[in-house]
């Protein structure tokens, strides 16, 4: 007796993608990109294959080790995940942790895509670099020239210069806030900025960040609309934002004062009087 039957053969490999909606973020619950969305394919021939392909994303540390780990089953398609850094293995288990039940430590680390298709049939794996950092852009030696001026021009003191230094890259914004928290002047905007040093510094880098001239912002004492300021006690603000979401801020106030002072009269006497003055 013979038969016969056919068998289907399917050498195609099922293929992954990755992306990251970030290179670098904090998990540290300020607000500030604080998770990643991971976005994610799978593909295989769906018109032989009908069952789900077994997925897996990690997060790998620079000693090769999976501090954070998630399995799917899913169909071909794209998808997408949202990492919180906050989850990672526990300690013991390959955890890369500051502390238990903390987020993951600042670094390097790289996510990975792995799968199988419903025959077992397993996907060249896909990585992407990922890093973390809570480090804050610090600003510091924030100086606010002369403490109190009279924009009116008439060439004394009639600009306030504002100068500070930065721990490290960042996009800096310098406002100009009344006594009602209002912003009168905002005099830099979100402007990326290079971390610097004060200009005296003996080293041409210090920790890295190279020592420079600290550049300087000016208020003229004007506001948005280009009218003078009122007089009053005013708040320079400078704030930095850094890659990875972390933020530092420091203030210092200005006094606005454009009184005219008080012309003391003076009484003439006669030529001829010998009153004391």
């Amino acid at each position: 007796t013979k038969g016969q039957g056919s068998i289907l053969l399917i050498s195609t490999r099922p293929t992954v993608g990755l992306s990251t909606s970030l290179p670098i973020f904090s998990p540290n619950g300020d607000g500030s990109k604080d998770t990643v969305t991971f976005s994610y394919s799978i593909s295989y021939p769906t018109f032989y294959l009908t069952g789900e392909a077994l997925v897996k994303l990690e997060v790998i540390n620079s000693s090769n080790e999976a501090v954070w780990s998630k399995t799917f089953n899913q169909t071909a398609g794209n998808y997408v995940y949202e990492y919180d850094g906050t989850t990672p293995l526990p300690l013991g288990e390959g955890g890369e942790l500051a502390s238990a039940g903390e987020g993951l430590k600042a670094g390097v680390y790289f996510v990975r895509i792995s799968a199988e298709d419903p025959l077992g049939t397993t996907a060249v794996p896909q990585t992407v670099n990922l890093a973390v950092d809570y480090a804050e852009p610090t600003v510091a030696n924030l100086l606010v020239a002369p403490a109190i001026f009279s924009p009116q021009p008439n060439g004394v003191g009639d600009q306030v210069v504002i100068s500070h230094t930065l721990a490290k890259p960042a996009y800096v914004t310098v406002k100009v806030i009344d006594q009602q928290l209002q912003v009168t002047r905002t005099l830099r905007n979100n402007q990326l900025t290079e971390a610097y040093l004060p200009a005296n510094s003996n080293q041409s880098t210090v920790n890295g960040i190279k020592a420079l001239a600290i550049p300087t912002v000016v208020w003229d004492g004007k506001d948005e609309t280009g009218n003078y300021a009122a007089d009053g006690t005013y708040t320079i603000e400078v704030s930095a934002l850094d890659a990875a979401g972390n933020t530092h801020q420091s203030k210092k106030t200005v006094e606005v004062d454009n009184t005219l002072p008080i012309v003391p009269q003076v009484a003439l006497l006669p030529a001829n009087t010998n009153e004391a003055v």
